[in-house]
């Protein structure tokens, strides 16, 4: 099985905790160190989310996931990756309205 095709196994869909949507949309990631990096998000729920990089670079651990579209970000750890592709579990949401928090991700990354 292709890596690109790894993640929609029924065997893997089985053991989400909630089915994804499709997305197909811009995001960005954050982490620590100033680490920022723009992504697309294939799918989301909000338990995870699926997102495909540009390039080979690998993901912290742990790392913020913004999406402008729904004005939240998600404080997320990384679970799987597979070539440019990478599975993220979100450990916390919250709006982008929330200025202290803009602030850490934009600036700091993970708190």
């Amino acid at each position: 099985m292709s890596a690109a095709h790894a993640y929609d196994s029924p065997d893997f869909a089985e053991r989400r905790a909630e089915a994804r949507r499709w997305r197909l949309q811009s995001g960005r990631l954050s982490g620590s160190a100033g680490y920022a990096l723009n992504c697309t998000i294939v799918d989301i729920s909000e338990a995870g989310a699926r997102v495909r990089l540009d390039g080979d670079e690998h993901l912290p651990a742990r790392i913020y996931l913004v999406d402008s579209r729904e004005g939240v970000a998600y404080k997320a750890r990384l679970v799987r990756s597979e070539g440019r592709e990478h599975g993220l579990a979100f450990t916390e949401k919250f709006s982008l309205t929330d200025p202290t928090r803009l602030v850490t991700i934009l600036s700091f990354g993970i708190d």
